[in-house]
């Protein structure tokens, strides 16, 4: 519920900024600031997952407020550019909306990957359908379809890990990337 109200509200924030309802040059940092916050927060997952940070916390938990406030955020972002892009802050905004389709791209691909005792089972399955294929001789061709069924399914899972892992090593740098422009972006904005 909290989630879907950060969205609805992130997207009103940007509808009132597209239609100038907010237009306050203060308010509008203030939302870039909101946004880019959300960001960091929602890195949180990706500290989770690859150090000994956080164990307490639930992976799919922590997965769904990444993704929550992986659109929330550029959604505030978006409103903070008063939908005006240029130099470096425009370039910032066009990795950020690389980096959040890749983050759908990368959503997608995750759930069909299937959680491994998921795919340990489907191993045991074909393992038992093969060993019992030696003994039964009626409806082998039943059987046989079973088994070509569990290694066609094993297939598109074992596609399903290589295409998520692949995606990873883009959506990681460009992620990496993206940061370090908003660094910069912050850099020049209080040095200037």
């Amino acid at each position: 519920m909290e989630s879907a109200l950060l969205l609805v509200g992130s997207a009103v924030i940007l509808g009132l900024v597209w239609k100038g309802a907010i237009a306050s040059r203060d308010t509008l940092h203030l939302i870039g600031i909101a946004g880019t916050i959300a960001m960091i927060v929602g890195q949180g997952y990706s500290a989770r997952k690859r150090t000994g940070l956080f164990r307490s916390w639930r992976i799919k938990e922590v997965l769904e407020h990444h993704t929550t406030l992986g659109v929330a955020g550029p959604l505030l972002v978006l409103a903070h550019t008063g939908l005006e892009f240029d130099g470096v802050a425009g370039l910032s905004a066009l990795l950020m909306t690389v980096v959040v389709a890749s983050g759908f791209v990368g959503r997608y691909i995750y759930r069909r990957v299937p959680a491994r005792e998921k795919e340990e089972e489907l191993e045991s399955l074909k393992k038992r359908l093969e060993e019992g294929g030696e003994n039964v001789e009626k409806d082998v061709e039943g059987l046989q379809r079973r088994i070509r069924d569990v290694e066609r399914r094993l297939a598109y899972y074992r596609r399903m890990k290589r295409l998520l892992s692949n995606w990873r090593t883009l959506h990681i740098p460009l992620t990496a990337l993206f940061f370090i422009t908003v660094a910069i972006h912050i850099i020049t904005i209080y040095y200037y």
